[in-house]
């Protein structure tokens, strides 16, 4: 894993009470469904794979960066993936798997999110993170050289966006 609850707590309020393993199933999500298609695969499994270099952690935390003249400034996928995965958990996390059902907990005096702003919430914090994203990309773009497995345009596909067709 690229990020723990320690990063996602740097960038978005999440419970002290949270355990790492509570968590760690959303940040695989985002890594996985978030990160991934931005990246694509080869970039993202020579992170993951190689992380610890000063290569990657040029991507991982914030960098400034020079384009014609121009400074520029990235946010890192650190900040990227924490927002992805802080929306995640917000989405699902309060759902608890007991033997008899699935249950969401609820404490008195307390009034639950209703599940469509638990979505707004998360589709919000989706659009965030992919607009941070685009800094990244921007760094990688003018970064080629440093980085042969990203492929110009990767990343441009927002997220969430999808089309019908009408089946005859």
């Amino acid at each position: 894993m690229l990020i723990s609850r320690t990063d996602i707590a740097l960038y978005r309020e999440i419970a002290r009470g949270v355990r790492q393993d509570k968590i760690n199933p959303y940040i695989d999500d985002a890594e996985a469904l978030d990160l991934k298609p931005l990246l694509g695969n080869s970039l993202f499994y020579d992170l993951v794979k190689n992380a610890a270099t000063k290569k990657y952690t040029d991507l991982l935390e914030s960098k400034e960066f020079d384009v014609n003249g121009i400074t520029y400034k990235h946010v890192g996928l650190i900040k990227i993936l924490a927002i992805f995965s802080d929306a995640r958990y917000k989405l699902f996390g309060s759902m608890t798997d007991t033997s008899f059902s699935l249950v969401e907990k609820n404490y008195e005096g307390s009034t639950p999110v209703s599940q469509a702003s638990k979505s707004s919430y998360y589709k919000l914090n989706q659009q965030i993170a992919t607009q941070y994203f685009a800094d990244v990309a921007l760094f990688l773009d003018n970064n080629k050289t440093d980085y042969p497995l990203w492929k110009q345009g990767c990343g441009s596909r927002p997220i969430g966006t999808f089309r019908i067709s009408k089946i005859t």
